[in-house]
């Protein structure tokens, strides 16, 4: 064993062993997450089972590493995952999903980020999959401009599921355009789960915001919505009073 590669697993070890004394939360950021790393730390995970909350920002994490950390946390405790910054494309994510599909040994993920990754409108049919066989009920996809309308009408569509826990959603700066806006007026009349959208970042029409904040109804699960701040001027009459508006640029 290499020098560094000693000195990696001891921090690691570290962490998870500071996470299992404290508050469950293991920071692993900008360590980096090859396969066998990844499969050393799921391992080592399914004997701390009170670390639920993984941090693994700027990881260098690639698909085989992302593949293997979901295979891995079926037995562990994790309900918590960020991977904010890495490496993951659309090959991995499809990848996870097609092995979600052939297997029962699977938990359930209250929060996943995948913010600022390579995912594009190619992935939008395996991620509407991987949300729902995963129970996800915290989503963040921010900053992947690629995504687009695909990835959106997917995520609306399943949040009309009655199966669905998707209760938070951030698709902030993902290419959406005022055609998501339709998709998600039509959601909001008959999903039960949604509660909180981030949409600012993308690029609606002042005519498109107003007809969506105008047909939100009043039964509705949605609580909050941030939106562009460049509308504010214009739209912010027609806000309902049932729903909470931040508005960021």
């Amino acid at each position: 064993m290499s020098a560094n590669l000693g000195g990696q697993l001891v921090r690691l070890r570290r962490a998870l062993d500071a996470a299992q004394a404290s508050d469950g939360e293991a920071d692993l950021r900008h360590e980096a997450m090859s396969p066998p790393i990844v499969a050393w730390l799921c391992q080592h995970l399914v004997d701390r089972q009170n670390v639920h909350n993984l941090w693994m920002h700027h990881c260098s994490l690639r698909d085989a590493g992302f593949e293997t950390l979901v295979r891995g946390l079926g037995k562990t405790g994790v309900n918590h995952l960020s991977l904010p910054c890495n490496d993951i494309t659309d090959h991995g994510l499809i990848a996870v999903e097609a092995w979600l599909s052939r297997t029962s040994e699977v938990g359930e993920l209250h929060y996943l980020s995948l913010r600022d990754n390579r995912l594009t409108s190619s992935c939008a049919a395996a991620l509407g999959n991987l949300v729902q066989r995963l129970q996800i009920r915290d989503l963040s996809l921010e900053d992947m401009p690629s995504l687009g309308d695909s990835v959106a009408k997917v995520l609306f569509d399943l949040a009309e599921q009655a199966s669905c826990k998707l209760h938070n959603l951030a698709l902030h700066n993902c290419g959406l355009t005022d055609a998501s806006l339709r998709y998600l007026q039509h959601a909001l009349q008959r999903t039960r789960c949604l509660q909180e959208l981030t949409l600012a970042g993308n690029r609606f029409s002042a005519s498109a915001c107003k007809e969506l904040l105008l047909s939100i109804p009043q039964h509705t699960t949605l609580r909050f919505i941030t939106l562009p701040a460049f509308l504010r001027n214009d739209v912010q009459p027609h806000v309902p009073p049932h729903v909470g508006v931040e508005w960021i640029g």
